[in-house]
């Protein structure tokens, strides 16, 4: 038994020398009334019916909006994230085992280190507004819902534990941040 092979001619190797004839059949002089090419042994070419198809949108448009995004900021949201959420965590490490010079640095760090993330997030995103448009609704199946959420969170308790600790001020309020900041810090690393 033969094996059957497509073609643009149609099936080939089913009953070597007996395949299909596309069309009404061939007239006598070998072309079909289809006006198709006749082939050896007086087969017909099959005719397009249909032009080739074009690949085009509506109104010319492409089918998919070219991405506005660049890796430089995505790769900056990402590392500047989780720098930011790993130092708050050590921070709040250090000022619970009394090291007071290293929880500052920490926290300064941190808090620089989640505002260069957020402006690498806002230039991602196109705008501002599209960062606060993403907090109108709190959504734990979205990624993006559960980051935006952490980092409206997250970012003004790094703020608030680095200006007291910065300033001096508010050192109840600082601890408190801090221990804020530390407590979503992991968070804040993993998710990004």
């Amino acid at each position: 038994m033969s094996e059957a092979r497509v073609t643009r001619e149609g099936l080939e190797g089913v009953h070597p020398g007996r395949e299909a004839l596309f069309g009404n059949g061939l007239d006598g002089s070998g072309n079909g009334p289809g006006g198709g090419a006749a082939l050896a042994g007086g087969r017909q070419r099959e005719r397009r019916m249909v032009p080739q198809a074009e690949f085009t949108s509506y109104y010319g448009r492409p089918v998919l909006k070219v991405p506005a995004w660049e890796a430089r900021d995505i790769a900056g949201y990402m590392f500047l994230g989780g720098l930011a959420g790993a130092g708050s965590t050590l921070a709040a490490a250090a000022q619970l085992t009394g090291r007071p010079a290293t929880a500052r640095a920490l926290k300064l760090s941190s808090l620089g280190a989640i505002s260069l993330s957020t402006v690498a997030l806002v230039h991602d995103l196109g705008r501002p507004a599209r960062f606060l448009n993403m907090l109108r609704v709190a959504k734990p199946t979205s990624p993006m819902s559960v980051g935006s959420w952490l980092l409206a969170g997250y970012a003004p308790a790094a703020g608030l534990a680095a200006a007291s600790a910065a300033t001096g001020l508010l050192p109840r309020l600082g601890t408190a941040a801090t221990l804020a900041a530390g407590g979503l810090g992991p968070a804040v690393a993993t998710y990004t």
